[in-house]
Order: C-alpha cells, then structure tokens, then sequence
C-alpha cells in the first residue's frame, strides 16, 4: 500500500538542526520526558518547528548510526543560541545527558529555497565529509563521476546542507545532504557498483 507523502520547504534565510541520538539502554522513556518539558518551551520562545525523524537502518560508511535522528528548523542561528543558553534549557539538559551516551547536533544552512517530499517508507541517505585541504577539486571530479552511478540505481538528490554550527558532537563536515533512494535495495546495487568499479580499477 503507497503511503502518502508530506511536503517540507527548506529556506535560506533559516537554519537546520540535523540531531543524531545514542540513547542509554532503558532511557527512552526519560529521553521523551526530557523532549515533552524543553520543545515547548523552544516552540513558543524562540521559534522552533519540528520537520521530521529519521530511523536509521544502515550504515555505509563512518560512525554516525544513532539510534534516532531529526530535523528541526530554527528562525536563525541566534535563535538557537539563544535556547540554548536559556537557563530554563540549561537546568534540564543533565537530564538530557543522563539519558544518551552520544549526542550530535549540527546547525546547517541551504543556499536556495527547497521543497522535497518524504513518504514514511521511504529510504533516505544523510551524507557528510570531511574534505582535505586542497582536495576540493579532486572530491568534486570523484562526486561528478558517481553521480551518474547513484542516479542509474534511482538515487535523487533532495537537498544539500552547509554547516553552519556544531553545537554538540564536534560534527561540522565540509558539506553533508539528503538523498532520496526510495528503498534499501536500491542503495545497496549501488554500493555493489562502487565496489565493482573500485575491483575493476585496481586491477
């Protein structure tokens, strides 16, 4: 049964929190409680909205796999700092880090308005990467070449992020991005085409 799809506007003149979440084993519940007491709060003084959650359910590269994930959408990065150093914010934030062995929030940026649709069966890549100095051009010819790849096995850029603050985590990549594959399986022929061409070039 095709599930209905919701639509999400990303804006240039706003910020994207991007927050990954390890949650101690049996904290759940008092992770919710945390969340139920502080984005009111949040909501209703500085402004945020709550755009959507990912389950993450495969890992192909690096160390972020948490155990839950969201994007939330700040008027601006003041705003943000603002509810962060609210003391309101600060006094319950142990009960935060009580309950998660690892927290990764990043503040990105979008260079132009984007709408993507999102259904909730849908498979969706977070990418990042660390470029190295001076190698900007190299990762740029190696991204322009594996793109034609990820487009042939039904990848479909959604939207690229810029960093724009790493408030927990050390988290800031050179970029990072949404990318709309549709299923699980569609991902994977196109990591086996990686590793084919990768084999092929080695020889």
């Amino acid at each position: 049964m095709t599930t209905s799809s919701t639509t999400f506007t990303f804006h240039p003149d706003r910020v994207y929190e991007v927050t990954g979440i390890w949650v101690r084993p049996g904290k759940a519940e008092a992770l919710q409680a945390y969340f139920q007491q502080v984005f009111p709060m949040a909501a209703a003084d500085y402004g945020v909205q709550p755009m959507f959650s990912l389950e993450p359910v495969s890992l192909y590269a690096g160390d972020f796999q948490p155990d839950m994930m969201f994007v939330n959408e700040w008027p601006s990065l003041d705003s943000f700092r603002g509810f962060i150093a609210d003391e309101r914010a600060t006094a319950l934030f142990p009960e935060r880090d009580a309950a998660v062995s690892r927290l990764v929030v990043t503040q990105y940026r979008v260079a132009e308005e984007v709408t993507i649709s999102l259904r909730e069966d849908d498979v969706i890549e977070f990418g990042a990467m660390w470029i190295k100095p001076g190698e900007e051009a190299a990762f740029s010819n190696y991204y322009q070449s594996v793109v034609p790849i990820a487009r042939a096995n039904g990848m479909r850029p959604l939207v690229r992020l810029a960093p724009a603050f790493a408030y927990s985590g050390e988290f800031s990549p050179s970029g990072a991005g949404l990318n709309w594959w549709g299923t699980l399986e569609n991902f994977q022929a196109f990591e086996a085409c990686l590793l084919y061409t990768s084999d092929a070039a080695d020889e």
